[in-house]
């Protein structure tokens, strides 16, 4: 991957370089910023995501939230040394029990751990941040659906496999997707990732939701215009 940068922020400082993954980068980059006030990172991490919103939109105040104290710190390490600190909180606790004192967001974001038996890690740690032990996508989509405000969304990104569940999982909280994006490594291989933007179920006219695609690099190897296009404002050198 290309060298990382927020805009007057570097994202590696003296202490340890922030974790920066793809599959946060593009849904970082490809959320739907526009016309939203209040946004909710679920599994936030090292603040990627919380702080990829926060530079799209001056508008928009952001909550990270995770279950792992070792994160929530450095997410709040990462957000103190940005010049949007003032719009990023952070909370160390469990989306599925915490309470959000009647608040609701118009944006929530997410790249949820991947639920998958046959991916599970060995280690305790990586397993909790990466498969969503007690986070499947029926509690996330159905504990989404009642933090979200009226004409608000809710974005993830999940393993291309996962795109079926994840509209069932939908379905059963009442929500629709409105937009999905299928994302490739490069055009000869199968896809990779899927990105899912979902709103109320009500709010949806005919139920009708935009399908698209993109590659990240060509067969040589070269990030697509595409990819440039969605995360230009990001990399130092792409």
């Amino acid at each position: 991957m290309a060298p990382f940068r927020f805009k007057q922020f570097s994202v590696s400082h003296d202490r340890s370089p922030m974790r920066v993954g793809t599959d946060g980068v593009l849904i970082g980059a490809w959320a739907g910023v526009e016309g939203r006030l209040n946004a909710l990172d679920v599994g936030t991490g090292c603040g990627l995501i919380a702080l990829m919103l926060a530079q799209r939109s001056e508008a928009l105040r952001v909550t990270g939230i995770d279950i792992d104290h070792g994160a929530a710190a450095e997410a709040r390490d990462n957000a103190d040394r940005s010049p949007w600190s003032h719009r990023i909180d952070i909370v160390q606790a469990d989306f599925t029990t915490h309470d959000f004192g009647g608040r609701v967001y118009d944006l929530i974001v997410s790249n949820p751990p991947f639920h998958t038996e046959t991916l599970r890690s060995p280690d305790a740690a990586r397993a909790l941040a990466r498969h969503a032990v007690g986070l499947d996508f029926p509690t996330l989509l159905g504990r989404s659906a009642r933090l979200l405000a009226p004409g608000g969304e809710l974005d993830l990104i999940v393993p291309a496999q996962a795109e079926t569940l994840l509209t069932r999982a939908g379905a059963m909280a009442g929500l629709s997707p409105v937009r999905t994006t299928r994302v490739y490594s490069r055009p000869s291989k199968p896809c990779r990732r899927v990105m899912m933007a979902f709103r109320h179920s009500n709010e949806v006219k005919d139920h009708t939701c935009h399908i698209d695609e993109m590659c990240i690099t060509d067969e040589a190897g070269q990030y697509t215009e595409e990819y440039i296009r969605l995360t230009h404002d990001f990399y130092l050198y792409i």
